[in-house]
């Protein structure tokens, strides 16, 4: 998973908020458990240097459309039920951005915080697997 970081500088004395955007190429779905734990370790990592100062989350994933449904249930699980990360999106956005393998945007969502995720089964056995 690459990782850049963004910084807008603050105005009129307000301290610099820092983004965080990380790209997964998803040309296989099975990669998705793997690359959703190093997703946890990044936004992990980088949220406890940037706390107070961080403003938002961005993922970029790069997948087949057939996946992309699939894609954005897992997130909304990770979201809202991962320990790890869940005090996080209680504070800060996360932005999920879904490319086709041509790199053409197809769908964008965003997850403000507080908001809750979809109630599907799956999301349901990410949580079971997440908090397992």
């Amino acid at each position: 998973m690459d990782q850049r970081e963004m910084v807008r500088q603050g105005q009129n004395g307000t301290a610099e908020k820092f983004s965080i955007i990380l790209v997964a190429n998803l040309e296989d779905i099975d990669k998705l458990l793997p690359e959703a734990g190093e997703f946890s370790s990044i936004v992990q990592d980088w949220y406890r240097v940037r706390s107070n100062t961080a403003e938002m989350v961005c993922l970029v994933a790069v997948a087949d459309p057939r996946y992309h449904s699939a894609i954005k249930e897992f997130i909304e699980g990770v979201h809202a039920f991962d320990v790890n990360v869940r005090h996080i999106f209680q504070s800060i956005p996360l932005e999920l951005s879904l490319y086709d393998p041509q790199l053409k945007l197809v769908s964008k969502h965003e997850f403000i915080p507080g908001q809750e995720a979809v109630d599907g089964s799956f999301s349901k056995k990410i949580a079971a697997l997440l908090n397992a």
